[in-house]
């Protein structure tokens, strides 16, 4: 008998173990990775295709499998989660009129929509000699750290040009999704990064605007990580689906990293839904999110992804102020604008040079001042989302804005 069950255990031990099947998240990954390139048709206009938020793991799987069966999916929009499949976004691609009619039946489908362009929200004005001292001194600063350093205007005092600051220990991060940053320039201090490109196969900044953008927000935030993700090119317009897989890619790569981080894109397009899925996934991660409102003296509720600040508590939409503190003519304006920040004449590092400076103008500049002074906070006190909002907001009544904007400068809380 003992020989019998020593024999069995043995047998046991010798046959092979079932394998179990790949789950529904692994085959749905390996669907996409093993896609038959024949099928990929670059001739049409690509769509961005998003799931609905109740979509299951199974209904994505099966609406994939239907969709490559006779197409070829570009990309999938998938954010990190620990629960499986729960992460996936979406997807884009170039797709047949029977597929596209597939799509537009699909219950698990929220919304689809062409590939449109989108472009940066900030204008160069000049070059300027600048010494690089400038964003390591508290003294002798651009006007827009002075503004928002004091809750007084101190234009026309010595207080115009200092910068005034708590030093914080804590790690941030700032995700820069924009037109590339160069890396290099004495305004990072090493702190500024590669990420990704999602524009073209140029690893650098072919504009300038994502280098402006990334300094400006720097300059506030003395120990941020700055993180370049690359989506617009060298005429500073970049593909809506291009741009979906950078803020993609900036969620997956924040969940890796040391404190807290947030994301700024200084862009916008017409109005549009297809941010909206990958905005819940950043806010579900606590990553606050800061838009431009816009330069043509619109309402920023037309302007995508500028509308969205009024539905998501931790998403902010900035609109410009000049040394007056009066709202500029052509801000976006409205109450999809959470507040108003410095937007004429701001100081930033050029991409012609590793020491040189420019100055732009535009609701581009005003929200990485906004995305700046969040990460400096967030340095200093481990933020929620509503505590957050509520330490942005809390300068009230000193700006003239215009048509329901509402009466809110960027202040970093110092008197």
């Amino acid at each position: 008998m003992k020989l019998s069950l020593l024999l069995l255990s043995t047998l046991a031990v010798a046959l092979p173990i079932a394998q179990q099947p790949a789950s529904e998240y692994n085959q749905l990954l390996d669907l996409i990775n093993n896609q038959d390139l024949e099928k990929r048709d670059i001739s049409g206009q690509p769509t961005i295709v998003m799931f609905t938020d109740n979509s299951t793991i199974s209904d994505k799987l099966a609406h994939v499998k239907a969709i490559i069966g006779n197409d070829h999916i570009e990309k999938l929009y998938d954010v990190s989660s620990t629960e499986k499949g729960a992460g996936v976004a979406g997807y884009v691609g170039t797709f047949s009129n029977e597929t596209l009619a597939l799509i537009a039946d699909a219950g698990c489908i929220s919304i689809f929509q062409e590939d449109i362009i989108v472009k940066g929200l900030g204008l160069e004005e000049d070059l300027e000699e600048r010494d690089s001292s400038i964003y390591t001194t508290e003294s002798g600063q651009p006007w827009h750290l002075g503004r928002i350093s004091h809750l007084q205007n101190p234009r026309n005092t010595p207080q115009a040009s200092e910068y005034v600051y708590r030093t914080g220990t804590r790690d941030t991060n700032i995700y820069v999704v924009d037109s590339g940053v160069r890396t290099s320039h004495v305004a990072f201090g090493g702190r500024a990064h590669w990420g990704a490109n999602f524009n073209n196969d140029v690893d650098e900044d072919e504009h300038g605007h994502g280098t402006a953008v990334a300094s400006i927000a720097a300059s506030i935030s003395k120990n941020a990580q700055i993180y370049a993700v690359k989506v617009l090119g060298p005429q500073n317009t970049g593909s809506l689906s291009g741009i979906l897989a950078g803020m993609e890619w900036a969620i997956n790569h924040a969940a890796g990293q040391k404190g807290q981080s947030v994301i700024n894109m200084s862009i916008g397009s017409d109005s549009t839904e297809v941010y909206k899925t990958l905005i819940q996934k950043a806010l579900e991660k606590n990553i606050a999110l800061f838009f431009a409102a816009g330069n043509n003296n619109e309402d920023a509720c037309t302007v995508s992804p500028a509308r969205f600040a009024k539905d998501f508590t931790g998403v902010f939409t900035v609109g410009a102020s000049n040394l007056a503190d009066n709202m500029e003519d052509w801000s976006g304006y409205g109450n999809c604008v959470s507040m108003v920040a410095p937007g004429v004449a701001i100081s930033s590092a050029s991409r012609r040079g590793d020491d040189v400076w420019t100055s732009w103008k535009g609701t581009s500049m005003a929200s990485p001042i906004v995305a700046g002074i969040a990460s400096y906070w967030m340095s200093i006190i481990n933020f929620d989302l509503p505590s957050l909002e509520w330490v942005l907001t809390q300068s009230k009544g000193l700006v003239n804005t215009h048509n329901n904007t509402p009466n809110i400068l960027a202040w970093n809380f110092h008197p």
